[in-house]
């Protein structure tokens, strides 16, 4: 479809794809011609030849995926399906299923228990466990040691389980030794070619620096004495801490500001900012990382919440709107005048309207690729596009040829007195039909649309004069004043290219004839 839009001078597809739409007609199938050989081809390749899918794509010069719908429709399985099956039944063959670990936080229990003060059984509850066992793991394999040890201290009353315990955690804490970091010295200085440094990493000094501190990790390990903030990085991943992210807010940001204005003095989240001299990002960070709840505005009323509500909309519509406005101009970019703008795209794609009113959409879109249109212009531009098959550039080009040209506008037809006489052809059928006037008008003018070939029965026709002059409706209603007009002169259109076939001749300048010819050209490709 690709290849005969572009060989009729279309670009995209989509209006061949109309076309077949339209019709009913069906696509070929895209690629492989699937044959009994071809089929037999690829069987010997995959099972014999041992190929992988990817390989006999490209064999075939066709898509992986469409590869596996044809061995999904051949019935063949994969040996990548067949190895996964086989492990099921070895795994389901009289053995137990073995239940997944549940993830335990090692910052999260840490701040419970040293932070919070809470007791092991009640951070274990925290977590959905019945017991502490799983706690007490993670404090002998962190080497923590507990409240109540550090009250017994290392005095003669320890138990000798304690003592174990204790014993076993200072040898599990070594793990937190980083590796020996070579230094090299020059000879002339020294005679010793190497000096090993080895410094312990204390997880509560860390944790203490970063998270209640606000340093960086690497003012931490230059703090340490370290070169590299590489330890404590990987110490980080050991106790599956989170660093926070967008932490610049640390160095010049007081939190306990920050709760003080918004919680007790009731500040917004931007007055804290404009008093703090910061931007409201900041402030967000700050309570995402805290985890703070916004604070629930309250009101006296329902209809006091109401008005805030439409408040706070209407300051956003404000924004989209100076945004559009400086992004897209505030004039249609083909009849030039100030009205309520839409958003078109130059390719003529289908897009929905909601998307040009959310600011992340206008902040990331590219502007060369749209275009700022009035509303009537907007629908003329969709009809051209899509009935007419006219390119954005062509339709542009005639709007500026329009407003360089000065054109002489035509007075509108008035209405007919009594005394003004009846054409010849009006009394030549007016003689042989024999009827009533609805029925006189659609044999004078005609009963379908000139351009879909809708009737009168299906849509409202209305009478079109071709040179575009504006004239009454009751002047081609009535049979006391359509007695006078030439029907050579008028067409026939139904309603909704009555409206688009007025907007062509008013703001591109074009004729009748151009229209018609533009419409047959387009019946043709249908054809």
């Amino acid at each position: 479809m690709l290849e005969a839009g572009k060989k009729l001078g279309f670009e995209s597809p989509r209006p061949i794809q109309r076309i077949f739409k339209e019709q009913g007609w069906e696509a070929r199938p895209s690629g492989f011609q699937r044959k009994s050989k071809d089929y037999e081809e690829m069987h010997r390749l995959y099972f014999e030849d041992r190929y992988s899918l990817k390989e006999i794509a490209r064999k075939y010069d066709m898509h992986r995926h469409t590869i596996g719908k044809i061995f999904k429709e051949q019935g063949w399985i994969t040996r990548r399906t067949a190895a996964i099956e086989r492990s099921r039944s070895i795994s389901t063959k009289g053995r137990r299923k073995i239940p997944s670990k549940r993830v335990i936080d090692t910052f999260e229990v840490y701040r419970l228990y040293y932070g919070e003060g809470l007791t092991m059984m009640e951070v274990a509850k925290r977590f959905g466990f019945k017991s502490s066992k799983p706690i007490q793991r993670i404090f002998r394999k962190q080497g923590w040691i507990t409240r109540k040890t550090a009250a017994i201290g290392k005095s003669d009353s320890i138990s000798k389980q304690t003592a174990k315990r204790m014993n076993k955690s200072q040898s599990q804490r070594s793990r937190l030794i980083p590796k020996q970091a070579v230094v090299k010295r020059n000879k002339s200085k020294s005679k010793t070619s190497s000096k090993i440094l080895q410094r312990s990493i204390d997880p509560a000094e860390v944790y203490q620096l970063y998270f209640v501190d606000g340093l960086s990790m690497m003012d931490i390990s230059k703090k340490l004495g370290f070169k590299s903030s590489h330890y404590i990085s990987s110490l980080f991943k050991r106790m599956r801490w989170k660093p926070f992210w967008g932490r610049s807010y640390r160095k010049n940001v007081d939190v306990d500001d920050v709760y003080r204005l918004y919680y007790i003095e009731e500040l917004t989240k931007e007055g804290v900012a404009r008093k703090l001299g910061i931007p409201e990002s900041r402030i967000r960070i700050v309570f995402k990382d805290m985890g703070w709840k916004s604070r629930i505005r309250s009101f006296d009323s329902e209809e006091e919440r109401v008005l805030a509500k439409k408040e706070g909309a209407n300051k956003t519509s404000q924004r989209i709107k100076f945004l559009r406005e400086v992004k897209f101009g505030t004039k249609c970019r083909l009849c030039g005048e100030i009205r309520m703008l839409a958003i078109h795209k130059k390719d003529g794609v289908k897009h929905n309207r909601h998307l040009l009113w959310k600011m992340k959409f206008l902040h990331s879109v590219d502007p060369d690729g749209w275009a700022a249109l009035c509303v009537p212009c907007h629908r003329g531009v969709h009809w051209m596009m899509d009935s007419l098959m006219y390119g954005w550039q062509e339709l542009e080009s005639l709007a500026l040829r329009k407003q360089q040209s000065i054109t002489n506008t035509q007075e509108p037809l008035e209405l007919p007195s009594d005394d003004t006489p009846s054409s010849s052809k009006y009394l030549k059928l007016r003689r042989k039909f024999e009827g009533d006037s609805a029925e006189l008008r659609d044999a004078f003018f005609g009963d379908a649309c000139n351009f879909c070939g809708a009737t009168s029965n299906e849509r409202k026709i209305p009478i079109h004069r071709k040179d575009g002059r504006l004239h009454s409706e009751r002047l081609t209603k009535s049979e006391k004043h359509f007695r006078i007009l030439n029907p050579d002169e008028w067409v026939s259109l139904c309603s909704k290219h009555h409206r688009h076939v007025h907007w062509t001749m008013a703001t591109l300048n074009l004729k009748w004839d151009d229209l018609k010819s533009a419409n047959n050209e387009e019946n043709l490709l249908e054809k």
